[in-house]
Order: C-alpha cells, then sequence, then structure tokens
C-alpha cells in the first residue's frame, strides 16, 4: 500500500515541462480569400471573397462563378513551408510547388501561374508570373 501511494506521489509531484514544443500550425480550415496578385498587380476580382477549403487533403476554391478543387500536401516544417497542390480527379494531374505562411487567421500562398519552380519568397514581381493568394480564416 505504501509503494503504491509513494508512486502515485511520485507522478503527482513530477514537474509539468513548460513550453512544450507545439505542433507545426497547418492550413487546414475555413478561409476566405480576401487578395490576389499575380505578376505585381491584383489579379481578378471574381476571386475576391471566395470560400477556400483546405481539409483532408483536398484543397477548393468556390467563386460566385465556379468550383475548382485540388489535392494537396504540405510539409509544415519546410523553411518556409511547403504545399503542392494536383490538379485533376484523384490527385491525378499537374503539380504547382507552392510556399504558404500562416500568420494567425491569415494565409499567404505563393506559386508560379503556370507551373515553375517553387517560389522561395513570398513576392510577386511586376510582370513575374508568381501568384500571391492572401486569405483569411473564417470564424464560426
Amino acid at each position: 500500500m505504501f509503494a503504491a501511494a509513494l508512486a502515485l506521489l511520485t507522478f503527482a509531484a513530477a514537474p509539468v515541462p513548460k513550453n512544450l514544443p507545439q505542433p507545426p500550425a497547418t492550413p487546414e480550415g475555413e478561409w476566405k480569400l480576401v487578395e490576389v496578385i499575380h505578376g505585381g498587380m491584383p489579379a481578378d476580382p471574381e476571386y475576391i471573397g471566395a470560400a477556400v477549403t483546405i481539409k483532408d487533403g483536398n484543397f477548393s476554391v468556390a467563386s460566385a462563378r465556379r468550383t475548382e478543387a485540388f489535392t494537396f500536401t504540405f510539409d509544415a516544417k519546410a523553411a518556409p513551408a511547403k504545399i503542392d497542390l494536383v490538379s485533376g480527379e484523384k490527385g491525378i494531374g499537374s503539380v504547382v510547388p507552392a510556399i504558404y505562411k500562416l500568420d494567425a487567421d491569415k494565409l499567404t500562398i505563393c506559386f508560379v501561374f503556370g507551373g515553375g519552380e517553387r517560389p522561395t519568397k513570398f513576392e510577386s514581381p511586376a510582370n513575374s508570373k508568381n501568384a500571391l493568394l492572401v486569405m483569411e480564416r473564417v470564424k464560426k
């Protein structure tokens, strides 16, 4: 009995570590597209306000005129964090290599429009093929 009480006391008295490493933030969730920049210029305003859902390996963008669906994989530990969007049914299609950053309730994705190398910076210089998507998390 004494040994059991001592074992219980040992577990209860053990300090709880502070600053435990947090798992990397993921882009999964429901988002609203608030800004689209392509080649340094604002892109088609049709997409502003579009609903973006990133969940269970699926990435969809639903605007007033159409819905586009992709599958995705991401690596939150990379620097910058990587996300690969794949068009086509069941993830069989062209791959769009992108980077993303997540700042609280703001998600930014940068990719090369029409395919190409993965960007290394979150920028869309004038006359470039780089595109930036800026989203805000939908609050429920």
